[in-house]
Protein backbone atom coordinates (compact mmCIF):
# COMPACT_ATOMS: atom_id res chain seq x y z
CA UNK A 1 0.00 0.00 0.00
CA UNK A 2 3.06 2.60 0.88
CA UNK A 3 4.38 2.45 -2.57
CA UNK A 4 1.24 1.86 -4.50
CA UNK A 5 0.27 5.69 -2.12
CA UNK A 6 4.11 6.92 -3.39
CA UNK A 7 3.72 6.50 -6.51
CA UNK A 8 0.07 7.46 -7.32
CA UNK A 9 0.01 10.29 -4.57
CA UNK A 10 -1.78 12.85 -7.00
CA UNK A 11 -4.61 10.59 -7.84
CA UNK A 12 -4.76 8.67 -4.38
CA UNK A 13 -4.91 11.43 -1.82
CA UNK A 14 -7.84 12.49 -3.42
CA UNK A 15 -10.28 9.30 -2.08
CA UNK A 16 -7.10 8.14 0.32
CA UNK A 17 -5.96 9.98 3.88
CA UNK A 18 -2.91 9.05 4.82
CA UNK A 19 -1.23 10.01 8.46
CA UNK A 20 1.55 9.72 9.87
CA UNK A 21 2.49 8.30 13.55
CA UNK A 22 4.93 9.36 15.60
CA UNK A 23 7.06 5.89 15.00
CA UNK A 24 7.51 6.57 11.70
CA UNK A 25 4.34 4.22 10.99
CA UNK A 26 1.12 5.17 8.81
CA UNK A 27 -2.32 5.01 8.90
CA UNK A 28 -5.09 4.93 6.46
CA UNK A 29 -7.82 6.70 8.43
CA UNK A 30 -10.22 8.60 5.80
CA UNK A 31 -11.44 7.05 2.57
CA UNK A 32 -14.19 8.09 -0.14
CA UNK A 33 -15.63 5.45 -1.78
CA UNK A 34 -17.29 6.48 -5.36
CA UNK A 35 -20.13 4.58 -7.33
CA UNK A 36 -21.98 5.18 -10.32
CA UNK A 37 -25.40 5.72 -10.48
CA UNK A 38 -27.51 6.43 -13.38
CA UNK A 39 -28.15 10.05 -13.61
CA UNK A 40 -30.27 9.98 -16.56
CA UNK A 41 -33.09 7.87 -14.12
CA UNK A 42 -32.58 10.33 -11.16
CA UNK A 43 -32.48 13.74 -13.05
CA UNK A 44 -35.57 12.57 -14.67
CA UNK A 45 -37.11 11.56 -10.87
CA UNK A 46 -35.11 12.89 -7.86
CA UNK A 47 -37.13 10.85 -5.65
CA UNK A 48 -34.82 7.94 -7.47
CA UNK A 49 -31.91 9.78 -5.14
CA UNK A 50 -34.06 9.13 -2.28
CA UNK A 51 -34.58 5.70 -2.29
CA UNK A 52 -30.36 5.52 -3.85
CA UNK A 53 -29.88 7.07 -0.20
CA UNK A 54 -31.81 4.95 1.41
CA UNK A 55 -30.54 1.69 0.63
CA UNK A 56 -26.67 2.83 0.56
CA UNK A 57 -27.84 4.00 4.23
CA UNK A 58 -28.81 -0.07 4.84
CA UNK A 59 -25.62 -0.56 3.63
CA UNK A 60 -23.50 1.53 5.49
CA UNK A 61 -24.95 1.09 9.06
CA UNK A 62 -23.13 -2.31 9.86
CA UNK A 63 -19.63 -0.11 9.26
CA UNK A 64 -21.46 2.58 11.28
CA UNK A 65 -22.68 -0.40 14.52
CA UNK A 66 -18.81 -1.40 14.46
CA UNK A 67 -17.93 2.38 15.44
CA UNK A 68 -16.44 3.41 12.11
CA UNK A 69 -18.26 7.01 11.32
CA UNK A 70 -19.70 6.95 7.43
CA UNK A 71 -21.21 9.80 5.42
CA UNK A 72 -23.32 9.49 2.07
CA UNK A 73 -23.42 12.10 -0.28
CA UNK A 74 -23.84 12.66 -3.94
CA UNK A 75 -24.95 15.47 -6.49
CA UNK A 76 -28.32 13.84 -7.02
CA UNK A 77 -28.73 13.64 -3.40
CA UNK A 78 -28.00 17.03 -2.27
CA UNK A 79 -30.62 18.25 -4.86
CA UNK A 80 -32.90 15.86 -3.81
CA UNK A 81 -32.85 17.20 -0.25
CA UNK A 82 -32.48 20.53 -1.48
CA UNK A 83 -36.20 20.41 -3.51
CA UNK A 84 -38.13 18.97 -0.69
CA UNK A 85 -36.69 21.80 1.82
CA UNK A 86 -38.07 24.08 -0.91
CA UNK A 87 -41.42 22.38 -1.41
CA UNK A 88 -41.92 22.34 2.29
CA UNK A 89 -41.31 26.44 2.65
CA UNK A 90 -42.38 26.85 -0.42
CA UNK A 91 -46.20 25.87 0.40
CA UNK A 92 -46.40 28.09 3.34
CA UNK A 93 -44.86 30.62 1.31
CA UNK A 94 -47.49 30.57 -1.09
CA UNK A 95 -50.48 30.51 1.57
CA UNK A 96 -48.93 33.76 3.37
CA UNK A 97 -47.97 35.64 -0.21
CA UNK A 98 -52.03 34.94 -1.43
CA UNK A 99 -52.92 35.89 2.26
CA UNK A 100 -50.98 39.49 2.14
CA UNK A 101 -51.80 39.70 -1.70
CA UNK A 102 -55.48 39.58 -0.32
CA UNK A 103 -55.12 41.61 2.16
CA UNK A 104 -53.01 44.12 0.16
CA UNK A 105 -55.97 44.27 -2.90
CA UNK A 106 -58.35 44.63 0.10
CA UNK A 107 -57.17 47.37 1.41
CA UNK A 108 -56.93 49.79 -1.68
CA UNK A 109 -59.62 48.90 -3.62
CA UNK A 110 -61.69 49.79 -0.25
CA UNK A 111 -59.77 53.04 -0.20
CA UNK A 112 -60.48 53.39 -4.15
CA UNK A 113 -63.76 51.96 -4.40
CA UNK A 114 -65.45 51.75 -1.30
CA UNK A 115 -65.49 47.66 -1.31
CA UNK A 116 -64.01 45.06 1.16
CA UNK A 117 -64.53 42.56 -1.24
CA UNK A 118 -63.00 43.23 -4.87
CA UNK A 119 -59.72 42.62 -3.63
CA UNK A 120 -60.99 39.13 -1.93
CA UNK A 121 -62.15 38.38 -5.28
CA UNK A 122 -59.53 39.34 -7.61
CA UNK A 123 -57.31 37.20 -5.48
CA UNK A 124 -59.00 34.08 -6.55
CA UNK A 125 -57.94 33.76 -10.13
CA UNK A 126 -54.16 34.12 -8.73
CA UNK A 127 -55.48 31.05 -6.08
CA UNK A 128 -57.13 28.85 -8.76
CA UNK A 129 -54.04 29.24 -11.19
CA UNK A 130 -51.18 27.55 -8.70
CA UNK A 131 -53.94 24.64 -8.12
CA UNK A 132 -53.72 23.94 -12.14
CA UNK A 133 -50.37 24.65 -13.03
CA UNK A 134 -49.71 21.86 -9.77
CA UNK A 135 -52.37 19.94 -10.89
CA UNK A 136 -50.56 20.29 -14.61
CA UNK A 137 -47.39 19.29 -13.13
CA UNK A 138 -48.97 15.82 -10.67
CA UNK A 139 -51.01 14.70 -14.43
CA UNK A 140 -47.60 15.09 -16.34
CA UNK A 141 -45.01 13.75 -14.17
CA UNK A 142 -43.29 17.23 -14.37
CA UNK A 143 -40.81 17.18 -10.88
CA UNK A 144 -40.58 19.53 -8.53
CA UNK A 145 -36.91 20.69 -8.53
CA UNK A 146 -35.05 23.99 -7.87
CA UNK A 147 -36.27 25.59 -10.99
CA UNK A 148 -39.87 24.60 -11.82
CA UNK A 149 -40.64 24.72 -7.82
CA UNK A 150 -40.17 28.55 -7.80
CA UNK A 151 -43.38 28.71 -11.05
CA UNK A 152 -46.15 28.74 -7.86
CA UNK A 153 -44.48 32.00 -6.89
CA UNK A 154 -44.02 33.56 -10.54
CA UNK A 155 -47.57 32.55 -11.04
CA UNK A 156 -48.79 34.42 -8.24
CA UNK A 157 -46.14 37.96 -8.63
CA UNK A 158 -47.15 37.90 -12.71
CA UNK A 159 -50.34 36.65 -12.90
CA UNK A 160 -52.10 38.88 -10.40
CA UNK A 161 -51.42 41.64 -12.34
CA UNK A 162 -53.73 40.44 -14.94
CA UNK A 163 -56.36 40.45 -12.60
CA UNK A 164 -55.86 43.61 -11.27
CA UNK A 165 -56.33 45.20 -14.51
CA UNK A 166 -60.04 43.34 -14.99
CA UNK A 167 -61.17 44.88 -11.73
CA UNK A 168 -60.16 47.81 -11.77
CA UNK A 169 -61.55 48.56 -15.05
CA UNK A 170 -64.94 47.00 -14.36
CA UNK A 171 -65.35 49.11 -11.30
CA UNK A 172 -64.23 52.07 -13.10
CA UNK A 173 -67.00 50.81 -15.99
CA UNK A 174 -69.50 50.14 -13.27
CA UNK A 175 -69.51 54.00 -12.23
CA UNK A 176 -70.10 54.98 -15.48
CA UNK A 177 -73.34 52.45 -16.74
CA UNK A 178 -75.87 51.36 -14.36
CA UNK A 179 -76.06 48.17 -17.15
CA UNK A 180 -73.62 45.67 -15.57
CA UNK A 181 -73.03 43.33 -18.66
CA UNK A 182 -72.72 46.63 -20.93
CA UNK A 183 -69.69 47.24 -18.37
CA UNK A 184 -68.29 43.94 -18.60
CA UNK A 185 -68.72 43.71 -22.40
CA UNK A 186 -66.25 46.73 -22.20
CA UNK A 187 -63.93 45.27 -19.68
CA UNK A 188 -63.34 42.59 -21.46
CA UNK A 189 -63.31 43.73 -25.21
CA UNK A 190 -60.31 46.40 -24.40
CA UNK A 191 -58.46 45.22 -21.40
CA UNK A 192 -58.64 41.60 -22.15
CA UNK A 193 -57.00 42.22 -25.39
CA UNK A 194 -54.38 43.95 -24.10
CA UNK A 195 -53.98 41.28 -21.55
CA UNK A 196 -54.12 38.95 -24.60
CA UNK A 197 -51.50 40.51 -25.90
CA UNK A 198 -49.10 40.65 -23.29
CA UNK A 199 -49.52 37.36 -21.85
CA UNK A 200 -48.90 36.02 -25.21
CA UNK A 201 -45.45 37.89 -25.65
CA UNK A 202 -44.59 36.63 -22.15
CA UNK A 203 -45.65 32.87 -22.89
CA UNK A 204 -43.72 33.14 -26.22
CA UNK A 205 -40.37 34.82 -24.17
CA UNK A 206 -40.70 31.68 -21.10
CA UNK A 207 -41.63 29.35 -23.93
CA UNK A 208 -38.51 29.11 -25.67
CA UNK A 209 -37.05 27.82 -22.92
CA UNK A 210 -38.77 24.57 -23.21
CA UNK A 211 -36.42 24.08 -26.12
CA UNK A 212 -33.49 23.98 -23.80
CA UNK A 213 -31.06 20.68 -23.52
CA UNK A 214 -31.16 20.84 -19.96
CA UNK A 215 -34.07 18.95 -18.73
CA UNK A 216 -34.79 21.46 -15.76
CA UNK A 217 -34.37 24.91 -17.80
CA UNK A 218 -36.48 23.32 -20.34
CA UNK A 219 -39.10 21.99 -17.65
CA UNK A 220 -39.13 25.47 -15.97
CA UNK A 221 -39.94 27.13 -19.59
CA UNK A 222 -42.99 25.10 -20.13
CA UNK A 223 -44.30 25.29 -16.67
CA UNK A 224 -43.97 28.71 -16.43
CA UNK A 225 -45.68 29.68 -20.08
CA UNK A 226 -48.36 27.30 -19.49
CA UNK A 227 -49.06 29.26 -15.81
CA UNK A 228 -48.82 32.26 -17.17
CA UNK A 229 -51.64 31.12 -19.95
CA UNK A 230 -53.53 30.02 -17.14
CA UNK A 231 -53.75 33.43 -15.60
CA UNK A 232 -54.58 35.04 -18.31
CA UNK A 233 -57.72 32.63 -18.73
CA UNK A 234 -58.58 32.93 -15.20
CA UNK A 235 -58.60 36.81 -15.13
CA UNK A 236 -60.33 36.97 -18.38
CA UNK A 237 -63.20 33.89 -18.42
CA UNK A 238 -63.36 33.10 -14.44
CA UNK A 239 -62.56 36.51 -12.81
CA UNK A 240 -65.41 38.32 -14.82
CA UNK A 241 -68.34 35.68 -13.49
CA UNK A 242 -67.26 36.34 -10.00
CA UNK A 243 -67.52 40.11 -10.25
CA UNK A 244 -70.37 40.51 -11.50
CA UNK A 245 -72.27 37.59 -9.28
CA UNK A 246 -70.57 40.20 -6.57
CA UNK A 247 -72.04 43.38 -8.36
CA UNK A 248 -75.59 41.84 -9.09
CA UNK A 249 -75.51 41.09 -5.09
CA UNK A 250 -75.26 44.23 -4.41
CA UNK A 251 -76.77 45.98 -7.04
CA UNK A 252 -79.99 43.81 -5.70
CA UNK A 253 -79.00 44.93 -2.16
CA UNK A 254 -79.30 48.50 -2.93
CA UNK A 255 -82.90 48.13 -3.96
Amino acid sequence: MLFEFEQSRSAISNVLRRTEEEDGSYTYDIAVIRLLEDGEKISRNLDNAAILEEELEDDVRPLRESGYPAKITSGSMLAQETTSELTDTQIQSLIATLIIVAATLTIVFYFKDRSRMVGVITTIPVALTTIWILGTMYVFDVPLNVMTVTVTALTVGMGVDYSIHISHRFMEERSYSQDLYDAMHKTVQNTGGAIFGSAMTTVAAFGVLSTSEIPPIAQFGGITALALFYSFLAAVFVLPAFLMIWARYKQEDRR
